[in-house]
């Protein structure tokens, strides 16, 4: 039986449109803003909870400085010197108690995507609590543990398609 909204085709296009499949989304669970636990991430949080309503789409971007933007098909890690990098999600494998292994493709500073993918591990630690874990050459990488500032805003899943 099919689903709804899909069809049937034969042939070539069969393995194209297998090809085409939808991208997959982060979980809910690990949607929002990050900070890391420190009293830099504290801080950075305060002032982005300060501004996340407002209408100043600069000074809101300040306020995210060092943060990470979960949202559901991209991790944007913003940085000091620029935009920093955007991760957009190609796909998710996992589950809530191991964590989720994301693939993506990387974006520096607003640039052109880098070649290839980046692969990383979201795990929720505990109440409110991620970590992230990058993955070199097969191995466990940079790695770090956030808390979670706040939920998204309309601007930030609006910036972060």
């Amino acid at each position: 039986a099919l689903a709804l909204g899909s069809s049937f085709t034969s042939g070539p296009a069969t393995a194209q449109a297998r090809r085409a499949v939808p991208l997959a989304s982060l979980p809910t669970a690990v949607q929002g803003v990050w900070f890391k636990g420190d009293a830099d991430g504290r801080a950075q949080c305060a002032a982005y909870k300060r501004v996340a309503n407002g209408r100043d789409s600069d000074e809101i971007w300040r306020s995210l400085i060092l943060g990470n933007v979960i949202t559901p098909r991209r991790m944007h890690a913003v940085a000091e010197y620029g935009e920093g990098n955007v991760y957009d999600v190609r796909s998710v494998s996992g589950n809530a108690k191991a964590g989720w292994m994301v693939t993506s493709t990387l974006t520096l500073d607003g640039g052109d995507p880098e070649p290839g993918t980046v692969r990383f591990r979201l795990k929720s630690l505990a109440a409110d609590k991620l970590q992230i874990m990058f993955i070199e050459r097969g191995r466990s990488g940079a790695t770090e543990v956030n808390f979670r500032c706040a939920s998204l805003s309309r601007f930030l899943l609006t910036q972060n398609r």
